[in-house]
């Protein structure tokens, strides 16, 4: 298959320039944790839901015996109602190129014909 996408491309090539052309401060990868903490804080989630969706580590015992992050089903409801805080446009699509071997692309397209 194809080769993982290098996080300095991403940044450089679709992040930096759909900041300028939005007006706002160019930034690294970071920038997504912290939106996202801003978000999910300013729709009012779970500390325990916010830890475990940025990764970070249980801070008390009530959160080990917390239950919900094994409710898939709650989770996705919060996720749901909160949304992601953005819309991308449909252009952006238009410039991100699979990073995939072209065999492999071939043969994708055989299968869906």
């Amino acid at each position: 298959m194809g080769r993982p996408l290098n996080p300095s491309n991403i940044r450089n090539r679709v992040i930096h320039p759909l900041l300028r052309m939005k007006g706002l401060p160019t930034g690294g990868n970071h920038i997504f944790r912290r939106f996202r903490m801003t978000w999910l804080r300013e729709n009012s989630v779970s500390p325990d839901i916010e830890r475990f969706w940025l990764g970070h580590a249980n801070r008390t015992v009530g959160d080990d015996y917390s239950m919900l992050k094994k409710n898939v089903k709650f989770r996705k409801q919060i996720a749901d109602k909160i949304g992601v805080g953005f819309e991308l446009p449909n252009s952006i699509w238009a410039s991100v190129v699979p990073n995939v071997p072209k065999m492999a692309v071939e043969q994708a397209e055989q299968v869906v014909a």
